[in-house]
Order: C-alpha cells, then sequence, then structure tokens
C-alpha cells in the first residue's frame, strides 16, 4: 500500500507510540514511560525508530532498533510493530526492510527480538526472516487483593534467626560503595545462572549503565530495593518498581547466589516485595520468568501468581555484503 517512512519525533509521536505497543502489551503503556525509557538510555545507545505513515498522514506502524553498550559491537535489538487493523498490508515488511537498511551501515551480525505467544502473525513474520527461537518467558500476576499474607506470617523471621538479616537501600545509606556492592550481587547472580543456557542469554551492563539504568529509572525507590545478607556479605537481592499508570508494582529481578539457594532467601525476598507492593496498594504485581527456570516459578505458585501469557525470544544472524 502507498505509505511513507519517516524518523521519530519524540514529542509529536509518542502517544501514537504508547498506544501501539499497548497492543502487544498486558498492560497499557503510557507516553511518560516511553520518555522515562528515554532519559534513563545510556549516553552511548544506538537507537534508531521509524514511522509507517498513511496518506491521510496517520502512524500505522513503527520499527525500533536498539543497540546497548554492554552487548557485543554487532547485537542489535529489533522490534517491528502495526496498527492490528493495518496488518498483512506489506507495512511491517516495508519497515523491516528500511530497518536492514539501516542495521547495514552499523555492521550487525546478530538481531535480537521478542514476540508475544498470542500472536501467531508475529511468531511467523519473525520466522520467515530466518530468526529462530531462543527462549521463552513467563508473566505471572499475583492480585494482592486475594493473597493470603498469614501463611507466611514468620518466615522471613525464622531465616533471620538463622542469620541471614533483610534490608532495603533506604535502611542504609545508598552510597556509591553500596551501590557497586549491590552490582557486584547481580554479576555473581547472574554468572552462576541455572543452566548454560541462561548465562548465554543474559548479560550484565558496565558499573556506569547499571547506576543510570536501576537508580534513575522513574520507577525505582531504594524502598524497593530489597537486600539478604549473611553477615556482611550480600547474598540475595529483589527489585520492585510502582508502575502508576496502571497502578501495578513489577518484581522485575530476584536472584540468590549459587551457595546460598535452596535456603528459602528467594521466597523471603519475594514475599517482602509483595509486602511492600501492599503497602503502596498497588493493585496486583508482575513478575517475569524463564520458562526453564524451574525453581522461581515454583516459588512463584506457592505464592499465588498466575500465568497470564508470555512471549517467545528469537534471534537471527545476518551477514551483509560490503
Amino acid at each position: 500500500m502507498d505509505i511513507r517512512l519517516r524518523t521519530l519525533n519524540p514529542n509529536q509521536d509518542y502517544p501514537r507510540l504508547a498506544d501501539l505497543l499497548s497492543t502487544t502489551e498486558l498492560e497499557p503503556v503510557s507516553p511518560d514511560m516511553l520518555l522515562a525509557r528515554q532519559q534513563s538510555a545510556p549516553p552511548a545507545q544506538v537507537q534508531h525508530t521509524t514511522l509507517a505513515i498513511s496518506t491521510q498522514n496517520s502512524v500505522l506502524g513503527f520499527s525500533q532498533i536498539l543497540h546497548n553498550p554492554w552487548v557485543h559491537r554487532g547485537q542489535f535489538w529489533v522490534s517491528i510493530v502495526v496498527d492490528p487493523a493495518w496488518r498483512r498490508r506489506g507495512i511491517g515488511s516495508a519497515l523491516y526492510d528500511h530497518a536492514l537498511a539501516f542495521l547495514d551501515t552499523q555492521k550487525a551480525n546478530l538481531l535480537i527480538t521478542q514476540v508475544r505467544d498470542n500472536s501467531a502473525p508475529g511468531l511467523e513474520f519473525a520466522l520467515h526472516r530466518g530468526f529462530t527461537l531462543t527462549s521463552y518467558t513467563l508473566e505471572s500476576w499475583l492480585y494482592l487483593s486475594d493473597f493470603d499474607d498469614a501463611r507466611f506470617h514468620d518466615f522471613p523471621e525464622r531465616l533471620q534467626a538463622s542469620g541471614i538479616q533483610f534490608f532495603t537501600l533506604a535502611d542504609i545509606e545508598a552510597t556509591n560503595e553500596h551501590q557497586r556492592w549491590l552490582y557486584d550481587l547481580h554479576r555473581r547472580i547472574y554468572e552462576t545462572g541455572s543452566n548454560s543456557a541462561h548465562k548465554k542469554r543474559v548479560s550484565i551492563s558496565s558499573f556506569h549503565d547499571f547506576q543510570r539504568m536501576l537508580f534513575l529509572a522513574p520507577w525505582f525507590r531504594p524502598e524497593g530495593q530489597f537486600i539478604a545478607a549473611d553477615g556482611e556479605r550480600w547474598v540475595g537481592t529483589a527489585t520492585v518498581g510502582h508502575y502508576i499508570n496502571c497502578n501495578s508494582m513489577h518484581n522485575t529481578f530476584t536472584g540468590v547466589e549459587r551457595a546460598y539457594r535452596g535456603r528459602g532467601i528467594a521466597l523471603a525476598l519475594k514475599l517482602l516485595a509483595i509486602r511492600y507492593a501492599r503497602q503502596r496498594r498497588a493493585d496486583y504485581i508482575l513478575t517475569r520468568n524463564d520458562a526453564e527456570n524451574a525453581a522461581m516459578l515454583a516459588i512463584n505458585r506457592k505464592l499465588g501468581y498466575q500465568i497470564k501469557g508470555g512471549y517467545f525470544s528469537l534471534a537471527c544472524r545476518i551477514e551483509f555484503a560490503h
């Protein structure tokens, strides 16, 4: 069909982009969320967004390309979103071909994308272009009005009696040193992922980028950053943030060092995150987990989380002729 392509104008286009993204997510996306992502992006991030415009000057879809500085130089994230009413008219293909032309200038050799598990056309689109499945992530929700806290009323206290202490960054001075401790803890947890596939998929940024992405995120609060410690050693952590536009909390990360797993620390951290979410009067708490992470999914079930859906991660190796 007759369309033209142009680059993104954030001040003008974020409301429409938020509407389009909301058709692909379980929760609504707001323009403020898009602005916050832009403001917290690392300075070295490569971001290229192209819009498909109709003859009536309506935005029918967009493509977005991202490269973060902590992944290898040739790896790029690619996303194509088209208004459901305008799909199967060649708009997605035009956006993808345009994206490939830009990726050629960036010397890209590996593309990463995600497709929701209820989008058969989206999955077909990616597979037809050479993408292959690499992982499956589940999204689980816990409605806080249904949570029975009485089942766990003394659980963190029992662990504390065994020597494990729990606190938040609001309980201590969030100095640069403590931020570094949290960063180092994340690195240790990532490096001892539950399986080799996890290690291949997960990377972690530099300390500077970690600070920017976490501590400058609009949803971040020190009282929502939980830490488990054995004496002076930090051994586990859980992060929870408040998304005001839909009054939800996101448990964005929970992890425990390998030597301390199997002792209930992750359960205690997730329980503390739930209690914090209830204090904030959120409607529900959401978390995402790799489908292969059986241990964390079992904890979620024990707490009462319900799986609402998920998304596939896919990758495609490309080689441009130069």
